[in-house]
């Protein structure tokens, strides 16, 4: 029989409850990358800073008589453009203006367009950009993970306008979506009476138990199932998402522990195998930065961010980590906190 002291299973959940998120906390630390920012919309805007492109950047030309100088279209803009041009094909509508996204593992950018619309152009992490093993898939998960969600009316996601996996448009993978207007949980917090975050958190309880309804039919990343590769067993995926994440912390050169680790997950990995039903699970799902509500009633609006998502044990969200009663009201009973679920959850 396998029991769990209580040194061990802080040990477990201090150097592997990141596995679950794949070490964001390390690569953050070490890389120096900033914690995603979320786009926010409508006339209320608390955007990170940005880098704006008209289309026009100044070159040194030769000057007519007025002197004024000449100039001509940034190669982003000319080719955002086109971009736009041929995904729409409207003759209609024009790129206006380019707003650069930064604190990304991947570019980001927020294209508004002449009739005032916007969209949300995300690209893939450069082939030489230090990221996270499973972060070369976000833009797969996302893209996937829209068109699987799109038709659940209780999850509001934004629309794929083009998802070019192969790069063959603009060189490189991006995802084009339409931009989801609302302002940052966290942005409203410090504005917001108990009463309101109560509500907030009873509605992103639903919202999260309805997408942990979704299940597969094997276990694995978003892109690995949808591609036919999943795997039956969960302890095999969790076992290998821990690889993962310590060769990535490895790659960095970060001290941890990594043989004791590597023994607890053997040693805890036949209590995986109990887990016999594949479910999606969001992580960063309660994490006021991804959350989107209505800046003046209040209501939620949804996710910002779905690109880190896995098919595999709902114990293991990091949502019903420390979860507050009014969530618990919303996305139901609270998990077991004693036994096998105890452990499924610190791993």
């Amino acid at each position: 029989m396998i029991s769990l002291s209580i040194s061990a299973g802080l040990e477990l959940h201090n150097f592997l409850s990141n596995s679950r998120i794949l070490f964001h906390f390390f690569i953050s630390a070490h890389l120096s990358l900033k914690t995603p920012s979320t786009f926010v919309g409508s006339s209320e805007m608390h955007l990170p800073p940005i880098k704006i492109d008209h289309g026009y950047s100044p070159v040194t030309m030769s000057r007519g008589p007025t002197g004024a100088l000449a100039s001509q279209p940034s190669a982003e803009f000319v080719a955002m453009q086109r971009l736009v041009q041929r995904c729409l094909k409207s003759p209609r509508v024009a790129l206006h203006s380019i707003e650069e996204m930064p604190g990304h593992s991947h570019g980001i950018r927020l294209l508004v367009l002449s009739d005032g619309s916007r969209l949300v152009l995300k690209l893939s992490p450069a082939p030489n950009q230090a990221v996270m093993r499973h972060e070369r898939q976000s833009l797969d998960t996302e893209a996937i993970l829209s068109d699987i969600l799109e038709s659940d009316t209780r999850v509001r996601v934004p629309r794929i306008v083009r998802w070019d996996g192969r790069g063959k448009m603009l060189g490189t993978p991006f995802l084009l979506t339409t931009y989801t207007h609302g302002t940052s949980f966290r942005d409203l917090l410090p504005y917001m009476t108990q009463t309101e975050r109560d509500g907030t958190d009873v509605k992103l309880g639903k919202l999260l138990a309805a997408i942990s309804q979704h299940v597969s039919p094997s276990f694995g990343s978003v892109a690995a199932v949808h591609s036919g590769k999943g795997s039956p067993s969960w302890r095999q995926v969790f076992r290998c998402l821990v690889e993962f994440s310590l060769r990535d912390a490895e790659d960095l050169v970060i001290a941890l522990p990594y043989s004791e680790i590597r023994e607890q997950v053997e040693r805890f990995g036949p209590i995986l195998d109990a887990v016999t039903e594949a479910r999606l699970v969001v992580f960063n799902g309660r994490d006021p930065a991804n959350v989107l509500l209505d800046a003046q009633t209040r209501e939620l609006i949804g996710l910002w961010d779905f690109s880190n998502a896995i098919w595999g044990d709902v114990l293991m969200s990091d949502s019903i980590a420390d979860p507050t009663r009014a969530f618990l009201e919303g996305f139901g009973a609270c998990p077991e906190r004693t036994g096998a679920a105890r452990i499924r959850q610190l791993l």
